[in-house]
């Protein structure tokens, strides 16, 4: 791999976590990290032999990329520790993508709709897309934080995919490979983001979060 560019990219938002190794012009390899029961403990581990397998370290990269969210408070926690670890020691620039956008690079063929995925109490992380003249999803609005029954307020006339009640069709599945290339274009598209800006997208505060706060309410 001497002379090419190499980025390393981490994602664990939704469900199984996922490692990929790509260069500017092609993704090399993607791989599952498994059971989000097991992310934290083998993403490391997987990183070093998949760089292995290239002859690369952590050093010889020209980059690392990241899924920030909004999904899994957990598995954004990991892979993004994880990646701004990285970044930070090896002195690389970052990358980052969001979840939604991924998913919508799986989504059936409505010309507009809206991804929802739910954020309990009654809210949904909302994203809404459109096709371009070349059939990809480019999004429009969100993500954000919405009332489930005012959807129609963020996305008026969208197909709805996801969980939520007015959904006709599932959640697209979170393709491991579709997060790569969408990491390797925002690679070659975008300006290099430093190490501080991969944080995790919290729409809403966590749950222990919340619970602390109402506990110390008027204290």
């Amino acid at each position: 791999m001497k002379g090419r560019e190499v980025m390393l990219g981490l994602s664990a938002s939704m469900g199984e976590g996922a490692v990929a190794l790509l260069s500017r012009r092609e993704v090399l390899e993607v791989r599952s990290v498994g059971p989000k029961e097991t992310i934290s403990a083998r993403m490391v581990p997987l990183v070093r032999e998949m760089l292995e397998g290239f002859s690369l370290t952590v050093r010889s990269l020209s980059a690392v990329g990241a899924d920030v969210g909004p999904g899994s408070f957990t598995g954004m926690r990991i892979a993004l520790s994880a990646a701004r670890a990285f970044s930070w020691a090896a002195g690389l620039p970052a990358v980052k993508v969001l979840s939604q956008d991924v998913l919508a690079r799986s989504a059936p063929g409505y010309g507009r709709f809206v991804l929802c995925m739910d954020a309990r109490r009654g809210k949904v992380y909302a994203a809404l897309y459109e096709r371009d003249d070349s059939g990809g999803p480019v999004r429009l609005a969100g993500p954000a934080l919405v009332d489930a029954d005012r959807l129609e307020d963020f996305a008026p006339r969208a197909a709805v995919l996801g969980e939520h009640p007015a959904a006709s069709g599932p959640l697209p599945p979170y393709e491991p490979r579709a997060f790569a290339e969408l990491l390797r274009r925002a690679w070659n598209e975008g300006p290099p983001l430093s190490w501080k800006d991969l944080l995790p997208l919290y729409l809403r505060k966590t749950e222990a979060e919340e619970k602390w706060e109402a506990g110390n309410r008027g204290g």
